[in-house]
């Protein structure tokens, strides 16, 4: 029988190889959305069992701004919401960049028929202002994510939460918003 030689460095290698192996999973395998419905409703499934979400873009508020009666109002109806509603509400708050494409490519537009150079140089500050707002700021958003285990169950809890609309000034959002605000919160290489 040939004897070989042990080398611990090299077997310690090879099982953390095969061990990362077995446990590597990829990102679809946990990630818990597994699409969205004609209606903008995220499918969500979490172990074998699928619920429903939905995604709305509410009213912000500078409360600095307000006074003091404006500011009570705005909190006594936020807390009144909280306890009436008893269902799972989830809120969001992230910084999206400026995207003022489709100023940028009318102010380009409206350049090249420019018909004076006064009219030119206007045109041209305007589209560079709005390139630095684009670089350097971003669009404070805040959403509520309203969830259900069924479809007609999440139905009625959107009927409760819009109870409220007139604190919240909702509005639904759309299926490319929800896959930006997706992607962001799963840090994914940022906004496509």
């Amino acid at each position: 029988m040939e004897r070989k030689q042990f080398d611990a460095v090299k077997e310690k290698r090879t099982h953390e190889k095969k061990s990362k192996q077995k446990r590597k999973i990829g990102l679809l395998e946990i990630y818990p959305v597994k699409g969205i419905t004609l209606k903008d409703h995220v499918i969500i499934e979490t172990d074998y069992q699928r619920y429903y979400a939905v995604f709305f873009e509410v009213k912000k508020y500078d409360l600095n701004l307000l006074d003091e009666d404006e500011t009570a109002t705005l909190t006594n109806g936020f807390w009144n919401f909280l306890k009436q509603y008893n269902g799972s509400v989830k809120e969001i708050y992230m910084n999206f960049p400026e995207n003022n494409y489709a100023q940028q490519k009318y102010l380009e537009h409206k350049i090249a028929k420019a018909m004076s150079s006064y009219q030119l140089n206007r045109l041209r500050l305007e589209l560079d202002k709005l390139k630095f707002i684009e670089n350097g700021f971003d669009k404070n958003s805040s959403y509520l994510v309203i969830y259900g285990k069924t479809e007609s169950e999440l139905n009625m809890n959107i009927k409760k939460f819009q109870f409220h609309t007139q604190l919240y000034h909702s509005r639904q959002l759309e299926q490319a918003t929800i896959k930006k605000i997706l992607t962001l919160q799963n840090n994914r290489g940022g906004i496509k």
